[in-house]
């Protein structure tokens, strides 16, 4: 009888807890797990800048960088090729995924 009313306590401790958190993180925007606004819309974790934030002409590079064709093969650049050229040229350390991310970005945008 001990262990049940000990896990009925533990639950509604849980419950209460969850309730206040709800509350909390709608007041500041955040919605629910299977809501629509979470961390996963703005793409970072925590309260960090975004890149294009800390750095405000890194989007145009990207794009400029996008249009470019490689000689080789006259495609347009990959992402990991955007990625070592902003690192060489610019000394900007920028994974390739961003760069992806980036550009969806800027699709997003227009």
């Amino acid at each position: 009888m001990d262990k049940t009313n000990e896990k009925n306590n533990l639950v509604e401790k849980l419950r209460v807890i969850r309730e206040r958190k709800s509350k909390k993180n709608k007041e500041l925007g955040l919605i629910s797990r299977t809501g629509n606004k979470r961390f996963r819309t703005v793409r970072r974790c925590g309260y960090g800048l975004k890149l294009t934030e800390t750095n405000p002409n890194l989007s145009n590079l990207v794009l400029s960088y996008k249009k470019m064709k490689d000689m080789d093969t006259l495609k347009p650049l990959t992402n990991t090729q955007i990625s070592k050229l902003l690192l060489r040229e610019h000394n900007l350390s920028v994974s390739y995924k961003s760069v992806g991310r980036i550009l969806e970005d800027i699709d997003r945008d227009t």
